[in-house]
């Protein structure tokens, strides 16, 4: 059957086959949770000292992993935990601060898509939440 424009209907309803629209679907998912990740990572960086600090920063962490349905594990270890590994140079830096320190540990686990063994990648970044880059602030 020909439809106004001359091409057989079948062809003009290609957008509507179940194949299609799986992976549209598949496609705007992945489109929102990347664009969201994008936003949350502007949000976190242009956020002031006063509005972000370590207890948010953390709160924030384990939003992300409880969100992820199992993918993200979140550790957050405590001033003592620290003490306990020896971060001296950590816990130097966050003597300066008015909230006690965090350590945020998030653990990536993708789905398994084959039988392959994957590589592991680490990211290691640092989160310093304030620093006023050598100035002597201290008031005596």
């Amino acid at each position: 059957k020909k439809s106004i424009s001359g091409e057989n209907e079948e062809d003009e309803n290609l957008f509507d086959s179940t194949i299609f629209q799986i992976d549209f679907e598949k496609a705007i998912e992945k489109g929102t949770a990347l664009a969201k990740g994008i936003y949350l990572a502007k949000d976190i960086v242009n956020s002031p000292h006063n509005v972000l600090n370590s207890q948010s920063l953390a709160n924030t962490a384990l939003q992300i992993a409880k969100e992820s349905r199992g993918r993200i594990k979140c550790t957050i270890l405590e001033k003592k935990d620290c003490e306990k590994r020896g971060m001296g140079a950590f816990l130097g830096v966050a003597r300066g601060s008015e909230t006690p320190p965090k350590f945020i540990h998030l653990t990536y686990r993708p789905k398994k898509t084959s039988n392959k063994k994957m590589r592991k990648i680490g990211i290691v970044g640092k989160g310093v939440l304030m620093d006023t880059g050598g100035y002597n602030i201290k008031t005596r």
